[in-house]
């Protein structure tokens, strides 16, 4: 059965995903997105728009949608979103695991505790991720109490712009400079001792913090 799906974003490495899997599987892809990242997957829709702007969703507003993904981090963006797109059919917000209180225990589900949500005024800043997140969980189920929230763990694999997971088997894959540099420290030889050793023909780790 063809759906229209609304993709708010569509244009960069998530929105882009969702886009051109719901193609893949035959349905009507819409991507509202400024267009400025790049180009919506070939077959969708773009609608241009700026979600800063109080007419963003004028274009999109009368229209009859099976469902709406948004992955935004912004509050503001997020509200508005569900203000305007009224009567969906279904609601889907990809949220993260950054919500939660504790980052460092394993085995927790979705009833663990969670960051206190954002409460600031305008855009949320890099800092501010993990609560600005709680924040548009809160108001999605809040206006849509039947809303899917997707809390995602690390999002890898083709086209991530970030290096933060390819970096490292690539780091595996590619021999020592010179000796196998086990670490002195370590009391058992599976220690890996990045600080003294690297790959053949790189340079130092590129870690760089990474936003949706």
């Amino acid at each position: 059965m063809t759906s229209s799906l609304l993709v708010l974003g569509g244009t960069s490495w998530l929105g882009g995903a969702v886009a051109r899997n719901a193609l893949a599987a035959g349905h009507q892809v819409t991507c509202l997105a400024r267009g400025t990242l790049g180009e919506v997957p070939d077959g969708a829709e773009h609608v241009r728009a700026d979600r800063d702007a109080l007419d963003a969703y004028a274009a999109v507003r009368e229209r009859k949608w099976d469902a709406v993904v948004d992955v935004s981090r912004q509050p503001t963006h997020v509200r508005s979103a569900l203000e305007a797109l009224r009567g969906v059919g279904h609601w889907v917000f990809v949220s993260t695991c950054s919500v939660y209180a504790w980052q460092s225990e394993p085995h927790r589900d979705e009833s663990a505790p969670l960051l206190d949500p954002w409460t600031g005024t305008g855009l949320a800043t890099d800092d501010d991720y993990g609560p600005a997140k709680v924040a548009c969980e809160q108001a999605v189920l809040s206006a849509r109490p039947d809303a899917l929230v997707a809390r995602s763990g690390l999002i890898v694999g083709h086209g991530d712009p970030t290096d933060r997971f390819g970096y490292w088997p690539g780091r595996v894959a590619k021999p020592a400079r010179a000796r196998r540099c086990w670490s002195r420290h370590s009391t058992t030889r599976s220690r890996w001792s990045t600080s003294r050793c690297s790959p053949v023909g790189s340079s130092a780790a590129p870690w760089r913090a990474w936003v949706e």
